[in-house]
């Protein structure tokens, strides 16, 4: 059976849980065969379409398919040094070779690299290739670099990816959209720096693991600029509605998705209004969406002074987000999800959670739909967060259990 590996972003414990429930929506059966901190190794019943697949995560920077596996750091340098390994298993044109090796699972990424890639590239030589080796002193090629240099259409990239007793060959296959990403960030007309701050990738994850798919109705009561919305778009959900209460809020979004229609080819229907998030009824039918994705204020996002000003942060966003859970409890389908973005506040070495029990209504749990490919660690919630942040993002998934 087919091994693919998956490179993973910055947050990967969130890229493993989205990953695993993108599958689980297209039925796709898998058996985890390595897992690090930077990659995982997946073995599938059927052939992935990676290209597909990577167009529609944003938690997963390359992937590729595994070739050989090989006991040593040893038998990785013998494979690549090997002329006849070479003409079989990768894409060779006639006369010239470009390529790169990632190593992938080990903190002696850069040194590896350049030993492989320097067996690998004298190999080549000695059977009259001219020879061009993309090399990263970090040992491992971006996503960007991979894109610019062509390496999936008139070259190929390598990975290598090691465990404790194991090592793996692959070769990539796709990369991340990154361009795609930033002209939806970036280049969309109207960007609110306080209120429409949710990174597309990190929506795109968040519809994921929702389960959002083709044919979803998708609700994002609290729409902001309109993220959530533009990816549930991209995504192929069937309908998609958002709202806010602030008049801006709908403007700016109406204004990016009209924006999104002039980019991309036949995307959904949206209809995007003035709602408030805790009145959700009448303006939405009961029991009409399948998932609501989304991120509610998460407060001023300068530092907290001090706990009481935390406290009191801790506290408005409690009221706001039960308020509104009591509302979506009647607008969801039965077996329907919200996927929220909940604030997690630092203050000098400590942070300070919200307490799902204060927020849930009653019926409602916290969920963990995840297989073995993500491991639960004390709370069933996923972090998001950047350098320099002074709010993280925590992921969760609830449920009305109607």
């Amino acid at each position: 059976m087919p091994q693919y590996y998956f490179i993973l972003g910055k947050n990967p414990k969130l890229s493993l849980a989205e990953l695993d429930q993108a599958l689980q929506t297209r039925a796709i059966t898998s058996e985890v065969v390595a897992r690090a901190s930077d990659y995982c190794i997946l073995e599938t019943k059927e052939e992935l379409n990676l290209v597909e697949l990577l167009q529609h995560l944003g938690g997963t920077l390359k992937a590729g398919q595994i070739l050989e596996g090989l006991s040593s750091r040893d038998e990785v340098q013998s494979i690549c040094a090997n002329v006849d390994w070479a003409e079989k298993k990768l894409p060779l044109t006639k006369h010239r070779a470009e390529f790169g090796i990632s190593v992938y699972g080990t903190k002696k990424s850069g040194p590896l690299s350049k030993r492989y890639g320097l067996g690998l590239k004298k190999a080549l030589q000695s059977i009259g290739h001219s020879v061009r080796m993309i090399f990263d002193p970090s040992g491992q090629l971006s996503s960007v670099t991979v894109a610019k240099n062509g390496l999936l259409s008139k070259g190929f990239e390598l990975c290598v990816l090691e465990s404790a007793t194991q090592h793996w060959l692959g070769l990539s296959q796709a990369v991340q959209s990154f361009r795609k990403f930033s002209e939806r960030d970036y280049g969309r007309p109207d960007r609110d720096a306080r209120n429409g701050m949710l990174p597309p990738k990190l929506a795109l994850m968040m519809l994921n693991i929702a389960g959002a798919k083709s044919g979803s109705v998708v609700l994002d009561p609290f729409c902001g600029s309109g993220t959530v919305l533009q990816e549930a778009l991209l995504l192929g959900c069937k309908k998609v509605y958002g709202s806010d209460i602030s008049e801006k809020a709908v403007k700016d979004s109406q204004n990016n998705v009209q924006w999104l229609s002039t980019q991309e080819k036949s995307i959904g229907t949206v209809q995007i209004r003035k709602v408030d998030a805790r009145q959700l009824r009448p303006t939405y039918v009961a029991e009409s969406v399948d998932v609501i994705v989304t991120e509610p204020d998460l407060g001023p996002p300068r530092p907290a002074r001090n706990e009481e000003q935390i406290e009191e942060r801790r506290q408005e966003a409690i009221a706001l987000y039960r308020s509104f859970l009591s509302s979506a409890t009647k607008v969801l389908k039965a077996n329907g999800r919200v996927v929220m973005a909940w604030p997690v506040w630092s203050l000098q070495d400590t942070r300070y959670h919200l307490h799902p029990k204060k927020i849930l209504p009653d019926g409602w749990t916290l969920l963990w739909p995840y297989g073995d490919l993500v491991s639960q660690d004390g709370e069933k919630t996923l972090l998001y967060e950047r350098p320099g942040q002074f709010v993280a993002r925590e992921i969760v998934i609830l449920s009305p259990n109607k």
